[in-house]
């Protein structure tokens, strides 16, 4: 991965998890419970994992010059 490919994936990563959360707020909405549904909580957990590896991969980029 170089330091553009990192900046592309935490933008997706960032897009895709307000995304989802959004869907699940609205789900929630709909169907008048204060559940969320697990598949979009295991699918935010999955993404902010990408989105912390990007992160980490620009700080040490950012640290090396």
């Amino acid at each position: 991965m170089n330091k553009n490919q990192a900046q592309q994936a935490l933008s997706l990563a960032n897009v895709a998890i307000d995304t989802i959360q959004k869907i699940a707020e609205q789900e929630q909405e709909i169907l008048g419970t204060n559940k969320r549904d697990h598949r979009y909580v295991g699918a935010i957990l999955l993404l902010q994992e990408k989105q912390r590896a990007a992160e980490n991969f620009l700080i040490r980029a950012k640290s090396n010059g």
